[in-house]
Order: C-alpha cells, then structure tokens, then sequence
C-alpha cells in the first residue's frame, strides 16, 4: 500500500517562498521609487495647503504682526501707520498717519498727523481704528470720521485679537479670557458687551478655526485651546516654548531661540520650518517671510522652501499683509520701508530710499585723497560745471569709478569710491563729477521763487574733458507753502542708488 506524503513541508516551503518573494519584491519596489520634481511639487503643494489659513482675512491684525510691532494696517488702497517724531529736546511724540499706497515712495507725500496714537493696532472695525495703547494696556477705539477715541474695555490686557465683529482679550492680572461683541449705535460710536469666557487661562496667543490658544508666562511650554463657543478646554499641545507663535491652516509656527518649528494643530512632534537662522518672523497668505540675526530680509513658501533674499537692509518690526512687506530700517535711523512682493519695488514709506544694505560708498581718507586730488585736481576743476544731454551708455567706459563731489564753483568737496573697490590712481576707468543744480518750480504768493535742488552726476574719460553723459537725480520739492525764508529751497536726495546703477551698466558692459 502506497503511504500518502505529508503536506506540512509543501505548505511551508511555499509560505517561506512567498514571503521571500514578497520581501524581494518589496525592496526592488523602494529601490526603483524616485521622487522626480513633478511629485515633490505635488508633495510641496500638499504641505503649503495645509499651511493655508483660510481665516487670515476674516482676523484683524495677525499675530506675528502685532508681535513684532503691530504699527501698520492696510485696507487694499491706503495704509495706516504709526510713527514718530522727534523734537530738539529729544521727546517724541507718536501719532497715527495715513498713506494711499499709491503714495509709497513719494517725495512729495505729506507728513500730516491723524491723531497722537502709540501702541498696537489691532485692525478696523467699520469706520473705527481699533488698537492696545502703549502705555495704559487699554483697548481703545478711534473713530476716523470725527477723530474720537474712546475706551472699549475697561481692564488692562496683555494681548488682544479682533475677529470679525468680536474681540478676544485675556488680563495680565488674573489671566482671564473675555470675548468683546462689537457693534454701533445710532450715531456710529462703538458699543461693547465683555463677557467671561475662561478663568486663569494665561496669555492669548493666537485665535483660528474658532479656538483660543493660549498660555502660562512663567513656562511657555503648554498651549492649551479653549473653545470659544462653548467656553471649554478642548486640549493642549505640549512639545515646544510658545511664546512667538502663528497659527496658519493646521500648523503651529513657533520661534524657539534662532530655530522656526512648525507643529500640527494635531499634537504630532514639531518639525524645522526653515533650514536659515531666524531673528523675526511674520506669515501672511502665501508668504512666509524672515530676517537672519546678521541682517537680510528673505521669504519663502509656507514650508520653509524656495528662500529668496529680498533686501540686504538690518531689518527689524517686519510686518507683512496684501503683499506688502514693511519693517524698521536700521540703516536709515530705523525709517520705515516697504517691499511690494509682487512688483518687487523696495522703497522708503516717506521721502528719499537708501540704497539696499546701507551706504555702499566711503568717503576717502586725507592720505588716500591727497594722492588723487594731486592727479586729478587740475581736469575735475577744468569739468565740473560740464553738462551732457546724454543719458544713455554705449559701453566705452570701464570700471573702476571715481566719485568727485563738487561745489558751486567747481572746486572739490569730497572724493568717493564703492566701498571694497580699492585702487591707484591710474587705475581710474571712469571720472564722475557730482554736483548741484537748482531747478525752478513756480513762484510763492509772496513773490518768492520755489526751487527744488537736483543732483546731477556726469560721466568723463579720465584722460578727457568731454562730458560722456549727464543722469540727473531729483530732489525733493519744497514745501506748498512757505514759512520761512529757506522753504524755497527743497532737500536734495542720495545720488547712491543711481552711482550702483551706473557701475552695474559700465561694469555689465566691459
């Protein structure tokens, strides 16, 4: 009788086989995954829309914004703006102005006070300006039609949120969370009704997708999230030190000494959103943008990837909305400075721009100008009153470039050179002579004539006397209208810029 032969070592030698083929396979499959540029912008976008916030334009101010200042609101067509000024006894008085955007840039925008204003501007609320006053800690609100301010909330806050037509505020002293319905009487002054919504919350950070986060001052490490509907605790993340945050889509930005984190609103560990060192940082829309602890402004998508540097200034207090990025320019006494991300337009708010990064020119030291003035006195002294009609270069002169700037009656007054651009005197590719030149305006009701002081920088072969080309750089016009006698007169502005504009021509085209 024939014996049956067992299955039971088939059956395993075919599960062994299987799972051999099964692991072969699987690893000739991650051996053989590429992610080409096409799936990496798809994985890119898929992290950018989560970093969406679809709120931002529903909140007021934001709040890496008002972190970093909150001085600036925008309603599409004109900005408003806290600034400063300064006074012989170096008080200073802070006050509110308002500038069409149009007008960024212009060196013939007025400087006119709205209403004295210091503190954090919080956003609008119909024809109100809403903001926490520096001093007092107060939420006040500014009626722009009939310049009225009035106290909106009687308590102190530490921070302050406005939604829509509610306000979201907690107290220093006992860390309570209120909620500020917002609306207007009959004659269009605000009117409010506090309610409590949480005890012994803490400090509110930030407020998205209808929860309040907030936190404990003494540690930072603990955001907890209070339903602002319900008035209940809905959780906490833990994981990172929350004090600079920004809540954007479903992530939580947060600065943790030079490091930008980013973490799910979920509660998973928190990830780099930035390979860069950061000082500030502030998001809005698409945009992330940051300055490095030694100087630069840059931005980048949500998720930290395609940086661009925007500016070489010391930039501080960046805010950023309707693509517009401001801040506080430390090389031009901390003036404040515009960016337009989609024309790429940088420029100083008021009057005249300094050039990106600071003054690029030095101004020679005696021993070294001795030795130039001694070459090229005689020429600059024959040249410096020639003009040209000439604006525009053909390619015939050559780098480097000697910058002399003159006086009235011809003779020098400093010599210049790009700052790192060291060279003899027969090294001289190019003589710019900068002189002055007033322009005349019109005629004051008085019978005084109104000038504005242009600058003109003219181009020489140094080897010749006849003028190359003439660019003219305009002053500032004077004042409409005239208080004193030297008010005819207007404030020249920095021929730098154009001087860089020059190099890079000539330069571009040796």
């Amino acid at each position: 009788m024939m014996r049956k032969r067992s299955n039971v070592p088939y059956r395993l030698f075919l599960i062994i086989s299987l799972v051999i083929l099964l692991i072969a396979s699987g690893c000739k499959q991650v051996d053989r995954l590429v992610i080409n540029g096409e799936t990496a912008h798809l994985m890119e976008n898929r992290v950018n829309e989560q970093l969406w916030d679809s709120e931002h334009m529903l909140m007021g101010n934001t709040s890496s914004n008002m972190r970093n200042g909150g001085y600036v609101l925008s309603d599409g067509q004109h900005i408003r703006f806290i600034t400063h000024m300064e006074f012989a006894d170096t008080s200073l008085v802070h006050y509110l102005q308002e500038l069409p955007l149009s007008q960024i840039g212009s060196l013939t925008a007025r400087n006119e006070m709205i209403a004295e204003m210091n503190g954090i501007l919080l956003g609008t609320y119909r024809h109100h300006i809403l903001y926490v006053d520096a001093t007092s800690s107060l939420i006040y609100g500014f009626d722009t039609q009939n310049y009225h301010q009035s106290i909106l909330f009687e308590q102190p806050v530490d921070k302050a949120f406005l939604l829509e037509n509610e306000l979201f505020a907690t107290t220093p002293e006992s860390g309570a969370l209120w909620k500020i319905q917002l609306d207007v009487d009959l004659s269009n002054a605000i009117e409010t009704v506090p309610t409590l919504l949480y005890e012994s919350a803490g400090i509110l950070m930030d407020i998205a997708h209808g929860i309040a986060y907030t936190t404990q001052a003494d540690t930072f490490t603990t955001l907890d999230m209070i339903d602002i509907t319900t008035a209940q605790l809905r959780g906490s993340l833990v994981g990172g030190y929350y004090r600079n945050i920004q809540i954007s889509g479903s992530w939580l930005y947060y600065l943790e000494d030079n490091r930008l984190m980013r973490q799910p609103l979920s509660g998973e560990t928190p990830v780099a959103a930035s390979v860069r060192e950061i000082d500030e940082f502030v998001v809005w829309g698409s945009y992330l943008a940051f300055t490095e602890p030694e100087g630069g402004l840059f931005i980048s998508l949500l998720d930290g990837s395609q940086i661009a540097q925007v500016s070489s200034d010391m930039a501080s207090s960046i805010q950023l909305m309707d693509n517009r990025l401001y801040y506080r320019n430390g090389y031009d006494e901390d003036a404040i400075y515009s960016i337009d991300l989609e024309e790429g337009v940088r420029s100083a708010l008021l009057g005249p721009t300094m050039t990106d990064g600071g003054i690029h020119f030095t101004i020679m030291g005696d021993d070294e100008e001795r030795i130039f003035i001694e070459r090229y006195a005689k020429l600059i002294g024959e040249i410096a009153h020639e003009r040209s009609t000439n604006e525009r270069y053909g390619g015939e002169l050559s780098l480097p470039i000697l910058f002399a700037e003159v006086s009235k009656d011809g003779e020098i007054i400093q010599l210049h050179r790009l700052k790192g651009a060291e060279f003899t005197p027969d090294e001289v590719g190019t003589l710019a002579i900068i002189s002055s030149e007033d322009t005349l305006l019109g005629r004051y009701t008085d019978g005084g004539l109104a000038y504005r002081r242009d600058t003109v920088i003219t181009l020489f072969h140094p080897e010749r006397n006849k003028p190359y080309s003439s660019w003219i750089v305009q002053g500032r016009p004077p004042s409409e209208i005239k208080s004193g006698e030297g008010d005819r007169y207007g404030i020249p502005v920095s021929w730098h810029q154009k001087a860089l504009d020059l190099i890079e021509l000539i330069g571009s085209r040796m």
